[in-house]
This record gives structure tokens, sequence and C-alpha cells, in this order.
């Protein structure tokens, strides 16, 4: 029986064309690669992802800013200046001050155009190591290549 040898040079070129694969697939796919999400959830939430490496993070950006000010406990001024049209509730406002957001994951991404939907899983500061909570950050832009803009926030407390 011959046993098939592989050389340095065809292992070498067998890498790159999966090397090579890979990248046009991370391309061309979206920012959220795999999900998971609880079938019979009240609340569908991605449980785990696996995001796109290769997305266009400037959505993400301002979402990132808010959570950030949250966490440094200026939720007043953070609030304030978000696009959404309507005032924040104030018991949102109340809920952000009280449970104070400790740390934050992005768990889900989805995309419509010139407006994108993020899911967030956080730690608040009554149970820090615990249970993490779903918050939700609606981003948008008026124009294509406008700066993306938060126009919704909510989260469960």
């Amino acid at each position: 029986m011959a046993r098939m040898r592989v050389t340095a040079p065809r292992a070498g070129a067998l890498v790159l064309v999966l090397a090579a694969a890979m990248f046009i697939y991370l391309a061309t796919a979206g920012p959220v690669l795999f999900s998971y999400v609880e079938r019979y959830s009240c609340a569908p939430q991605p449980v785990w992802s696996v995001l796109n490496p290769l997305r266009d993070r400037a959505p993400e950006g301002p979402a990132e800013l808010l959570l950030r000010e949250l966490a440094a406990g200026n939720v007043r001024p953070a609030l304030s200046r978000l696009s959404t049209g309507t005032p924040i509730d104030q018991g949102t406002v109340d809920s952000e001050l009280r449970l104070r957001l400790l740390s934050w994951r992005l768990m889900g991404r989805q995309d419509f155009g010139d407006r994108i939907e993020l899911s967030y899983q956080g730690a608040r500061s009554d149970w820090p190591d615990d249970e993490r909570r779903p918050l939700w950050i609606r981003v948008a832009r008026p124009t294509p290549g406008a700066p993306w803009r938060i126009v919704e926030f909510s989260a469960v407390y």
C-alpha cells in the first residue's frame, strides 16, 4: 500500500487556499456569524453569539460610548444626549442610577440598512457576579455616510 505524503509546498498551498476561503466568507458574511436564542424565551435574546471579526464596528461606537457613560455614573447627561425624539422615561433614569451598569457584552446585532439593533447582556450592581440582563440599543443614521446616532435605548432592570 502506497502512502501519500504531503510535502511542505502542498501543505502551504492548502493552508493558503483555506485562509483565502475563510477571508472571503468573513468579508461577505453578516455581522453575526452564528447565535443561539432560547426557543421559548419571553424576551428573545441571544444566549451566545459568534460575531464576525470583520464587521463594520462604526454603528457600535455610539452604543459603547453610552454604555461607558452609564457605567461611570453619568446617567442624566448620557441619556439626555440620545436622539430618540421623545424624552427618556424617568423610571429608566431612576433604574440606571439605582442599578449601576458594571459590565456588558455585545450578544447580537441585526442590520436593517441605515438602522441597526444591538443586543447586549449587562451585569448590574445588585447582582454583579450573577445573572446578566438584556439591554437593547438601536442606532440609525438619517442619510448614508452620516454619523450613527442612538435612537432607542431600553433595558431590563
